[in-house]
């Protein structure tokens, strides 16, 4: 888990990974692929550590994401427009641990910048 204080930084940084894992172990028998998630919000921190419901949303939305995807939940959409990402709406999806499903947006990092 890693915190950003601007989500265009956190989606840019998810973008340099998996750009870098697609190219180092592209000669791999199995490359290396993992899953990406994002939101924002206001996490709990105590003793340098982070927990809460932005926290929780963020592990849900991750395990709800394809090997070498990026999934963000519909506020980090919102707060990255006229950034230069390109968003896929993914629609809502149900969350554990959550009353009402989630609409979830794909960022297409083979066609960010």
């Amino acid at each position: 888990m890693a915190a950003f204080h601007s989500v265009v930084g956190a989606a840019r940084c998810s973008v340099e990974i998996q750009r870098r894992l697609e190219r180092e172990s592209s000669d791999l028998p199995y490359p290396a692929r993992v899953r990406l998630g994002m939101t924002a919000g206001e996490p709990v921190t105590e003793n340098e550590d982070l927990f809460g419901s932005a926290v929780q949303l963020a592990s849900r939305i991750c395990g709800a994401s394809e090997p070498g995807g990026i999934l963000a939940s519909n506020v980090v959409r919102e707060l990255s427009l006229g950034k230069g990402l390109n968003w896929k709406d993914i629609g809502p999806v149900e969350l554990k641990g959550f009353d009402e499903p989630i609409n979830l947006y794909e960022l297409l990092w083979r066609q960010s910048n």
